[in-house]
C-alpha cells in the first residue's frame, strides 16, 4: 500500500461531536472527533470500539479539502468532503446514525478516477483481544467481538476483511472491492448493536410523499442491511412491494437498485461534453403510478438467501388529476392506440434513437424542446453501445449513470409532452465485429452463448436477459410517456433464416415475461429491417402493434420504379399490415446512406419525401405518422420539425380511436391523388398531384405541378349540410373554407388556389 492519508481533517480542532445515548439499556455512546474524522462508541460502561477511521492509499496525496459537517433532523451526522488522487479528486461521505436500539456508520468513496485506481480501507481498533470464539464469520454477517458487545459488516457490495493485534487489542482492516460500471462509488455499512440483527433489514424506508396526483410517480427509497453478490439477480435479493387501491386491485412493483448524480458541462477540446458526478450514496427505490382516486396501501417486502426481512406497510392517497395515464391499444378501433383514460393517442414524431456520449441529456433537451414546438407528441430512443447503455461489458453489471441519464430523458418527455417508444436492444451490436465486446452473453464475454442463435435458445441467457427486463421494468414502468417496450430494432438481421421460429417463440416468452413483471401494462412490440413483415409474429397475440421500416433507394439510378413515388411506395405496404387487425407504425423512413454519404438528402433540403411521407402515412391507416430516420444529419440542419408542426395543427381535435374509418385512396385520372380517411359525418383528405414525386422534382427537375382549379366528385356523402376547409400542408393554417349541401349521396369539390398538394377537412352540420 502506498502512502496512506486520512481524509477527515480539521473541522474544530480538538473537539469531538457526542451523539446522545438513546432511551433503553441497548443505546451507545458516540464521539466524533472532527479534528480526526475518528469514530468512537461505547455502551455506556466500556467502550466497544476505540477508533473507526477511513483511509485512502494512492501516492502523492495532498491534504484533504471541501469538508463539510452536518447534523440532520434524525440524529444523522454527517461528514463530507474531498482528497487529492494524482490529478483527480475522490470525495467521501460519512454516515452516522441512530437506528432503534443499534447505530449504522456508512462511509462511501466516489471516485473521479477509475474505481480500480482508488484504494480504500476501513481501521477498526477494538479495545482488548477479540474473543476467539466469536471468530470472523464472512456471511450473512461478520461479527466482532464478545457476545455482549458486537457489530456487524454488511458485505454489500462486498468487503475484503483482514484482523491482525494491534496495541492494546486487535484492528480490523476491511478493504473495499471494486464497484460495478458506471458508477464510481462504493459503500461499506458497520451496523453496531448488542444483539444479532436479523438478517436481512429495511433501512430508512422514506415516500416521495403522501399524496400523489392520479398517474403520477408515487417513489419508495430504502437502504437495505443484506447480504447478497448480486443486486440484479432477485433470486439474491429481492426487493419489491405490493400496492393494493382503493378497488382491491393488487399490483406487484420490483424495486432497483439506484445512484443518483449531478450533470454538468465541461470544455473539453473546443466542445461542450457532458460530466456525471455520483452524489451521496446507492439507494434502493421502488416507484409506482395509481390509476385509481383514493387510498392506498402498501406492503414492502425484501427476501435474500438469508432469510425475509420484517414487512414494512404503509399508505398514501391517489389524488385526481388530468393526466390521460397509460398508452393501449383502443377497445372501440383495434387500429389506434388511447390513454387509460379514453382519450385517443395519435404519435406525431420521428426518431432521436440516440445523441453523442459527449452531449449526453443536454442534447436530448434541445432536442425535445424542438419536437415539442413543432407539436409531435412521440419519438424513439435506443440501447446502444455508442449512446445509451444499461449492460455493462459483464452479465448482470449495469451502468447506473446511464441509467440516471435515462430517467432524465424520461421525465424530460413527460415535461414537454413526448411519448417514448424504448427500444431495448439493436442488431448492430450484436453483429459488427468491432461492437460484439459490449454484450456480455456471447461466450468471448463471459456469458453463456456462442452465437446469436443460441443466445434466443440458451435457458441461462434467457435468464440473464429477464433480469435486465426486470430492472428496465421496474426502474422505468412507472411512466406513462413511455409508450411501448420495443424488444429489438431490425432483429431479422441478427439470423440467417427468414422468419425462424425459435425467434419468434423467444419474442413471444420474452413479451409474456414483462407482462408478468410490469403492472402497468405497456405496450409491447419489435421491429424488422426495411420492406420485410413476418406474418407468424404480427399475428402473435403477444405483439401489440406492428412497426414496418421503409428506406428508398440513395442512388437514384438504381432505384427501382415504384421507389421514384415515396406515397405510391409506402401505401402499397399498408394493405398487409391492415391484415393484422392492429395498430401499425412506419416507423422508420427515409432515403438509403449512411450519416456521411447520403447524396439525396443531400438533394432534399426541403422535406419532400418526408412531407408526402407525413400526410399519406396519417391519412392513409396508419396509427401515426411516418417515423423518419436521420434526427441528427437531416432533419436538425435543414429545420425540417415544421412538417409535423402543419399537420399537427390540421389534424387538432380529431377523435382518432373513437371513430370507425373508411379508407379514401381515388385516383380518378392521372393528375389527383385523393388520400383520406371517412368517418360518420367527417372527413380527412389529403389531395396531391401524383407527378409530384421526389425523383420527378429531384432528379428530372421538373417544377412543382399546381392543384388549383381542378375537381373531384367523392361519395358516398349522405345528404345534408357540409363545412368544407382548405388547408396549407406546409404552414398548416386554413386556406379558406365554405358550406355545401349534397342531395345526391356525393361532394364535388373544387380545389382552390394551392400548390402540388392540399388538405381537406370535411365536417357534417346540424341542419
Amino acid at each position: 500500500m502506498n502512502a496512506v492519508a486520512r481524509i477527515f481533517v480539521a473541522f474544530v480542532s480538538g473537539c469531538a461531536i457526542l451523539l446522545p445515548a438513546a432511551a433503553g439499556a441497548n443505546a451507545f455512546d458516540v464521539a466524533v472527533d472532527q479534528s480526526t474524522g475518528i469514530i468512537a462508541v461505547s455502551d455506556g460502561k466500556q467502550k466497544l470500539i476505540s477508533a473507526i477511521k477511513l483511509v485512502l492509499a494512492e501516492a502523492d496525496q495532498s491534504s484533504c479539502r471541501q469538508t463539510t459537517l452536518r447534523r440532520e433532523a434524525d440524529a444523522t451526522v454527517r461528514f463530507a468532503g474531498a482528497i487529492a488522487l494524482g490529478q483527480s479528486w475522490c470525495r467521501f461521505d460519512q454516515t452516522v446514525r441512530p437506528e432503534g436500539g443499534s447505530l449504522l456508520i456508512r462511509y462511501s468513496i466516489f471516485a473521479d478516477t477509475p474505481p480500480d485506481e482508488v484504494a480504500a480501507s476501513v481501521h477498526i481498533d477494538i479495545p482488548g483481544r477479540l474473543d476467539d470464539n466469536a471468530g470472523l464469520i464472512y456471511s450473512p454477517s461478520i461479527p466482532i467481538g464478545t457476545k455482549r458487545n458486537q457489530f456487524w459488516v454488511s458485505r454489500n457490495p462486498g468487503v475484503a476483511a483482514a484482523i491482525e493485534p494491534a496495541d492494546g487489542g486487535s484492528r480490523l482492516t476491511l478493504n473495499f472491492e471494486r464497484p460495478s460500471s458506471g458508477a464510481a462509488c462504493t459503500s461499506l455499512a458497520l451496523l453496531i448493536s448488542p444483539h444479532e440483527p436479523r438478517f436481512p433489514l429495511i433501512l430508512n424506508l422514506h415516500a416521495n410523499a403522501s399524496r400523489v396526483s392520479r398517474f403520477h410517480k408515487f417513489e419508495l427509497t430504502a437502504d437495505l442491511w443484506a447480504d447478497y453478490a448480486n443486486p440484479y439477480d432477485p433470486s439474491d435479493v429481492d426487493f419489491h412491494a405490493t400496492f393494493t387501491g382503493p378497488s382491491g386491485t393488487i399490483s406487484t412493483v420490483p424495486g432497483f437498485l439506484f445512484q443518483d448524480y449531478l450533470r454538468s458541462q465541461a470544455l473539453d477540446a473546443e466542445q461542450q461534453v457532458e460530466r456525471l458526478q455520483p452524489v451521496g450514496e446507492r439507494a434502493w427505490k421502488i416507484r409506482f403510478a395509481p390509476a385509481e382516486v383514493g387510498m392506498y396501501r402498501y406492503a414492502v417486502r425484501l427476501k435474500t438467501r438469508q432469510g425475509t426481512a420484517p414487512e414494512i406497510s404503509g399508505q398514501f392517497e391517489c389524488t385526481a388529476s388530468n393526466a390521460p395515464g397509460f398508452i393501449g391499444v383502443s377497445a372501440r378501433n383495434t387500429r389506434y392506440f388511447e390513454f387509460t383514460t379514453g382519450h385517443p393517442y395519435f404519435p406525431v414524431g420521428h426518431n432521436v434513437c440516440w445523441v453523442t456520449r459527449e452531449g449526453g441529456t443536454y442534447e436530448y433537451d434541445r432536442y425535445f424542446e424542438k419536437l415539442r414546438n413543432a407539436r409531435e407528441n412521440y419519438t424513439r430512443i435506443w440501447l446502444c453501445s455508442w449512446g445509451l447503455q444499461l449492460e455493462g461489458i459483464a452479465l448482470d453489471d449495469y451502468r447506473l449513470d446511464d441509467a440516471w441519464r435515462i430517467d432524465h430523458v424520461i421525465e424530460l418527455a413527460r415535461e414537454k409532452g413526448i411519448c417514448i417508444n424504448f427500444c431495448l436492444d439493436n442488431f448492430h451490436d450484436w453483429t459488427a465485429s468491432d461492437k460484439r465486446r459490449f454484450i456480455p452473453y456471447f461466450e468471448d464475454n463471459g456469458g453463456p452463448a456462442a452465437s446469436v442463435e443460441e443466445f434466443f435458445t440458451d435457458p441461462a441467457a434467457f435468464q440473464h436477459y429477464l433480469r435486465r427486463i426486470r430492472y428496465v421494468v421496474a426502474r422505468w414502468g412507472y411512466s406513462t410517456h413511455v409508450m411501448a417496450w420495443e424488444l429489438w430494432n431490425e432483429m431479422n438481421y441478427l439470423v440467417p433464416e427468414s422468419e425462424p421460429d425459435y425467434v419468434i417463440d423467444w419474442c413471444r416468452r420474452a413479451a409474456r415475461a414483462i407482462r408478468e413483471m410490469d403492472p402497468h401494462g405497456h405496450l409491447i412490440t419489435t421491429s424488422l429491417g426495411a420492406d420485410v413483415s413476418w406474418d407468424k409474429l404480427w399475428q402473435s397475440e403477444e405483439m401489440d402493434f406492428a412497426q414496418y421500416h421503409a428506406y428508398l433507394s440513395s442512388r437514384s439510378w438504381l432505384a427501382k420504379d415504384e421507389e421514384h413515388d415515396a406515397v405510391g411506395y409506402l401505401t402499397a405496404r399498408f394493405d398487409k399490415l391492415n391484415q393484422y387487425g392492429k395498430p401499425f407504425l412506419a416507423a422508420e423512413w427515409g432515403f438509403h446512406g449512411t450519416n456521411d454519404h447520403n447524396p439525396l438528402n443531400a438533394r432534399d433540403t426541403f422535406g419532400l419525401h418526408l412531407h408526402d411521407a407525413i400526410w399519406a402515412s396519417a391519412l392513409g391507416g396508419a396509427a401515426g405518422t411516418v417515423m423518419p430516420w436521420w434526427w441528427d444529419n437531416y432533419i436538425e440542419p435543414n429545420g425540417l420539425y415544421y412538417h409535423y408542426q402543419a399537420f399537427s395543427r390540421f389534424a387538432a381535435g380529431v377523435e382518432w380511436s373513437h371513430r370507425r374509418w373508411q379508407q379514401v385512396n381515388l385516383q380518378p385520372s392521372t393528375d389527383v391523388r385523393v388520400i383520406g380517411l371517412v368517418s360518420d359525418g367527417l372527413a380527412l383528405l389529403w389531395i396531391q398531384d401524383p407527378k409530384n414525386t421526389w425523383y420527378n422534382r429531384l432528379i428530372a427537375c421538373d417544377p412543382a405541378p399546381a392543384l388549383s382549379g381542378k375537381v373531384i366528385d367523392l361519395s358516398p356523402f349522405p345528404c345534408g349540410r357540409y363545412r368544407i376547409e382548405w388547408w396549407d400542408t406546409y404552414l398548416g393554417g386554413a386556406i379558406t373554407s365554405h358550406e355545401t349541401r349534397t342531395t345526391d349521396n356525393h361532394i364535388r369539390l373544387h380545389l382552390p388556389v394551392c400548390g402540388p398538394d392540399v388538405a381537406c377537412r370535411i365536417t357534417r352540420l346540424r341542419d
